[in-house]
């Protein structure tokens, strides 16, 4: 016999969710939850970026020490490569529709969770569109920064990667050298 209190009593995954409304606390919860993880992306990105940097600075600064040596230099390649992606993911992207494209309940549509969009209202609209439902505002945030935030780690994972394949490579090849040349 099943434990009564073990009963799951989640919906199955194809369930219909029409007619259901999530509350407002549900809401506020996965809201702060997509605010962390941006804040968190972000700031891991943009410390990355700056650790490549110093370690292009290190190795050219290092090179001119030691006089010009072709392989000090190419080692800069792989952090240079890993970098792009990073700068990327600071780099916003807009959807490639056209404008005759855009439907006019969009240009209506003022999403409160832009600055921007805030900015263009007057005090009198603002105070109306508070006083209207805002979760639909916050679920339409929720998921626009969840697509912006899954691309940022997407595009982290690929800098990684890079890096440190670019690094075993140029190991590899400077092995090569090395047994070639001796």
């Amino acid at each position: 016999m099943k434990n009564p209190e073990k009963t799951n009593n989640n919906p199955p995954v194809n369930a219909s969710v029409a007619g259901k409304v999530p509350s407002s606390e549900n809401i506020q919860e996965l809201y702060a939850y997509v605010q962390s993880s941006l804040t968190f992306i972000e700031t891991k990105n943009g410390v990355v970026v700056a650790l490549l940097g110093g370690l292009i600075a290190a190795i050219l600064s290092f090179s001119m020490e030691r006089g010009n040596n072709l392989w000090l230099y190419l080692s800069t390649i792989p952090s240079v490569i890993a970098s792009i992606p990073l700068l990327l993911s600071f780099y916003p992207l807009k959807p490639h529709r056209q404008k005759s494209e855009i439907k006019q309940e969009d240009r209506k549509n003022k999403y409160l969770f832009r600055c921007e969009n805030i900015a263009k209202l007057s005090k009198d609209e603002l105070a109306h569109l508070l006083m209207g439902e805002i979760g639909e505002q916050k679920i339409e945030y929720i998921h626009r920064a969840s697509k912006t935030i899954a691309r940022k780690y997407r595009l982290s994972r690929i800098a990684i990667k890079l890096l440190f394949g670019s690094y075993i490579a140029y190991a590899i090849i400077l092995a090569i050298a090395k047994l070639i040349c001796t």
